[in-house]
């Protein structure tokens, strides 16, 4: 869980986690340490936004299901309401086919969010 400065909550998956450090890896490989705490301060800084305000930065054009999606630096980040929070699902690239990679992961997704509430109570 994360608490930001408008004490907005996001928790994440355990797939986001891994994806976001994926993200960094590669950053810092390209460009160096410094663009990886820029980087993170970015999205860090977009998280918290889109948890205090979760349908003001979604793309409705852009839902499957019951997923939002919301862009969040150069990703798009797939994510569910929760009552005072949201939980992070999924990070794509802007460059990722997102619809295509939506349908095959709708699924497998809204699985690890069900899992994630059951491991809330």
């Amino acid at each position: 869980m994360r608490v930001g400065m408008t004490d907005a909550r996001y928790y994440t998956t355990l797939r986001f986690t891994l994806m976001l450090n994926a993200i960094f890896k590669s950053t810092q490989r390209k460009w160096g340490q410094r663009q990886v705490h820029k980087y993170l301060e970015g999205l860090e800084l977009d998280f918290t936004r889109l948890a205090s305000q979760p349908d003001r930065f979604r793309l409705k054009q852009l839902e499957i299901g019951s997923l939002k999606i919301a862009r969040t630096q150069k990703h798009y980040t797939v994510y569910e309401v929760l009552p005072g929070a949201i939980v992070l699902l999924e990070i794509l690239h802007q460059r990722q086919d997102l619809a295509k990679r939506l349908v095959r992961l709708e699924k497998t997704l809204l699985k690890e969010y069900k899992d994630f509430l059951d491991e809330q109570e």
